[in-house]
């Protein structure tokens, strides 16, 4: 069982229920400048990918929603303070990054996303543990925590 996802450690217990049954978990990733994916892959079949996206400061969670995955419904619940939206499928929340690896990315708002890939039923409370234990790792993680580099 994985024990992170694109390289930010998550828990177990949260990442577990949220896959299938199966024997072998491999991992696909894709970094570019300002969006990195990693998709869990169960026995050749994807199940669960999650995202971490750079998006302008007047970004919301529905807008980063719809744009990182038009065809699925990521947004079921929203927080009161509106940071974060889940649903069965997945979810989208904002990370509180103060000091950004990237100077030039001072100026912007990091998204974590979680989509699932096939059609299990899953409990959006599990999507949502998920969610927020991703976004906590980015925050805590040298990427959102000073070592700011230039462009």
């Amino acid at each position: 069982m994985p024990r992170d996802l694109c390289g930010y450690p998550v828990p177990t217990a949260a990442l577990e229920p949220l896959l299938p049954p199966g024997e072998k978990i491999t991992l696909r990733s894709k970094d570019l400048s300002a969006y990195r994916r990693c998709t869990l892959v169960v026995d050749g079949e994807r199940s669960i990918s999650g995202r971490i996206v750079w998006n302008d400061k007047d970004s919301t969670v529905k807008k980063v929603a719809v744009r990182e995955d038009p065809y699925t419904d990521l947004v079921d619940v929203i927080s009161t303070d509106q940071s974060y939206a889940y649903s069965e499928k997945g979810g989208v929340s904002e990370v509180v990054c103060p000091d950004p690896e990237l100077a030039h990315r001072r100026d912007m708002q990091m998204h974590v996303v979680i989509i699932a890939h096939d059609d299990l039923e899953r409990d959006g409370k599990k999507v949502r543990e998920l969610l927020l234990s991703y976004r906590d790792a980015l925050a805590q993680s040298a990427d959102c925590r000073g070592n700011t580099k230039p462009n």
